[in-house]
């Protein structure tokens, strides 16, 4: 199991089905389901780039042997600036909205997916290993 989500493709298959799940064009009706009353959306955000920054995660810290805290930050910076560039991608190449909401909710998921790298034992390597 560590060596498929460790694996590089399973990180670009999720990258491309993120981008390409936030890039199609939602339904153009105006009236407000029940899924949007309990924050569906936002759960799927969250829950997008939570998996997102795990497996990058998991993949990096694999391959990168000694800082991988640092490289964990930079990756949640990374994965914040995706989804909110993600967001204005939406506003100007689709006919959906920017959401500063979405934002967050991918941003708030980047930063739950890289706590559980760093708990998990792909990204937490102990104190003594190199």
């Amino acid at each position: 199991m560590k060596k498929i989500l460790a694996s590089v493709w399973l990180s670009i298959i999720w990258t491309i089905a993120v981008f390409v799940l936030l890039a199609i064009p939602m339904s153009n009706g105006k009236e407000v389901g029940i899924l949007d009353l309990v924050g569906f959306d936002k759960l799927v955000h969250l829950i997008l780039f939570a998996v997102f920054t795990f497996l990058w995660g998991t993949y990096l810290c694999e391959k990168n042997v000694k800082n991988d805290l640092g490289v964990l930050i930079v990756l949640t910076l990374v994965a914040a600036g995706f989804g909110l560039s993600m967001e204005y991608y939406q506003k100007y190449f689709t006919a959906r909205n920017f959401s500063i909401l979405d934002a967050l909710a991918d941003s708030l998921g980047a930063v739950i997916g890289t706590s559980i790298t760093k708990e998990s034992p792909y990204g937490n390597r102990g104190r003594n290993q190199n």
